[in-house]
């Protein structure tokens, strides 16, 4: 199909787009060597992730044939599960559903939140750790 380009979707289907998946929780989460995977809403995604020597946003993802999650190569281990799970989630919603980077970086927010505390930690103890990285 040369020419088709994904349109964003209105308003009203980002709302509904937010409240659906925002409320959800992750699912079936799993870490390859090189790669993380998971239930999003009714689809598995699987990405593949690099480490690098700067990243100016910790994490963040590429566009194209092969995207691919990016992570600053100084993210401690303890919080590399988490970040993967944010990555993944909003590049999902972003590139497949069709969500504004802001939205789906909420929305990813929530599910990286959920995975924190699912493990026993506190939020604002990752958060504090995640913002020593890049400092």
């Amino acid at each position: 199909m040369a020419g088709w380009k994904r349109t964003h979707p209105s308003r009203a289907q980002q709302r509904r787009i937010i409240t659906r998946y925002g409320a959800q929780k992750p699912k079936n989460v799993r870490f390859g060597k090189r790669s993380v995977s998971l239930t999003i809403g009714k689809r598995r995604v699987k990405y593949p992730y690099k480490k690098h020597r700067h990243v100016s946003t910790i994490g963040n993802w590429s566009h194209g044939k092969k995207p691919t999650i990016h992570i600053d190569r100084d993210v401690k281990r303890k919080n590399l599960k988490p970040l993967l799970v944010h990555e993944a989630v909003e590049q999902h919603l972003a590139e497949q559903r069709g969500l504004p980077y802001r939205s789906a970086h909420r929305v990813a927010e929530r599910y990286e939140r959920a995975y924190v505390t699912s493990r026993g930690k506190t939020w604002k103890s990752y958060q504090n750790s995640v913002l020593r990285t890049k400092r």
